[in-house]
């Protein structure tokens, strides 16, 4: 080998040494950027699948809120529907009463309510029970002046007092409307607990 040979060679296999540290370090440095890569997409896929978990939580529980919402506004109505039921079946019990029973009622409440001059107005349904035989009785018994009014109450049963400065509404479904207004919330927790 001849002294060009010989440097040839030195500088060839310097160059490769050189090379190879070279693909060396970039191999390396691959090595790391492909782990780091790997890394960061397996955090990502982590960090995806607990979004999308508590996020498949949330949309259960919502779910769940929604039906149990559900569930008491259905048991709520059906409450509401035996309690409107039970109010319409007192409606017609008294509605029903024997004339002298139903006679008795009124004329308790013309005692509670009634002053002297007032007018009544019976409604259409009621005025063979409630007529003006019955409504003179009941003024002597209770000692106040009434006349029978030539207006009809509004409703199907019962009377309005007319007074000079009010009228009380005692028809039936008043009646009953009060009483449910007034008892609402004892009349759900007997029926319901």
């Amino acid at each position: 080998m001849n002294g060009s040979e010989k440097i040839t060679s030195v500088i060839t296999a310097e160059a490769k040494a050189a090379a190879d540290g070279i693909i060396s370090r970039a191999d390396a440095a691959k090595a790391v950027k492909l782990e780091n890569i790997k890394s960061g997409f397996v955090e990502a896929e982590s960090a995806r699948i607990s979004s999308l978990s508590r996020e498949k939580e949330a949309i259960v529980a919502r779910r769940l809120t929604v039906a149990g919402l559900d569930a008491r506004m259905s048991s709520l109505a059906l409450r509401r529907r035996v309690m409107d039921e039970a109010y319409a079946r007192a409606y017609e019990k008294l509605a029903a009463l024997p004339s002298g029973d139903y006679r008795a009622l009124y004329a308790r409440l013309l005692e509670k309510y009634a002053t002297d001059g007032d007018a009544i107005a019976v409604a259409d349904d009621d005025k063979k029970r409630l007529d003006a035989k019955w409504l003179e009785s009941v003024a002597k018994r209770i000692g106040k002046k009434l006349t029978l009014s030539s207006e009809a109450a509004d409703g199907r049963y019962g009377i309005v007092i007319i007074g000079k400065s009010c009228e009380i509404d005692l028809t039936l479904s008043s009646l009953i409307g009060e009483v449910k207004t007034e008892c609402e919330t004892e009349v759900l927790t007997a029926l319901f607990g």
